[in-house]
């Protein structure tokens, strides 16, 4: 009975994915979230918060987010050997939102974009011994995905990760040197 709830489960999660999504595909060479914002609605609002870390000299931490009319918001976080981006989609599934983003490109260096969403957990190799792709599924009660976290062992250590909350997916990348 649960192997075929659990196929139930995975099929509806398929029919969701292919439903039509109300957001475009980014332009090709799109490289980041705030990219394929400005491309999809306008900005309407924004905060830039900046502050000098002493224990670097020179160095600035800087937290920039955007809100966007169509709901979109986009966090951008800057600091010492540390980038982050975070994007914020209304109205969309998890899965809706990995095809959506899986060709910008810095999706693309993490988890390339002829690879299908994750529906388990698995480790791979990507190129020298030490470089690793580990992916971590996550289910509700209901054994509906909700979150999917993807490392990448690589120049710098990336991580993917998509969160589904009620009403929107928020998905971080994020890099540390």
């Amino acid at each position: 009975m649960k192997k075929i709830l659990m196929l139930l489960l995975f099929c509806i999660q398929t029919l969701a994915s292919a439903q039509e999504m109300h957001y475009p595909k980014p332009e090709p060479g799109t490289h980041s979230f705030n990219e394929y914002a400005a491309q999809v609605s306008n900005p309407i609002d924004s905060l830039n918060l900046s502050k000098e870390r002493k224990k670097y000299t020179g160095y600035i931490s800087e937290l920039i987010k955007i809100y966007y009319a169509n709901g979109i918001t986009v966090t951008n976080l800057s600091e010492h050997e540390y980038q982050s981006e975070t994007i914020t989609i209304p109205n969309i599934s998890i899965q809706q939102a990995y095809y959506l983003v899986q060709d910008i490109i810095q999706v693309r260096e993490i988890y390339p974009s002829n690879k299908s969403f994750p529906h388990r957990n698995y480790t791979e190799r990507i190129g020298k011994p030490w470089n690793d792709r580990n992916i971590t599924i996550t289910r509700n009660g209901d054994g509906i995905i909700s979150k999917v976290e993807i490392y990448a062992d690589m120049e710098c250590r990336s991580y993917l990760t998509f969160i589904s909350l009620p009403g929107e997916v928020v998905i971080t990348y994020e890099c540390m040197l």
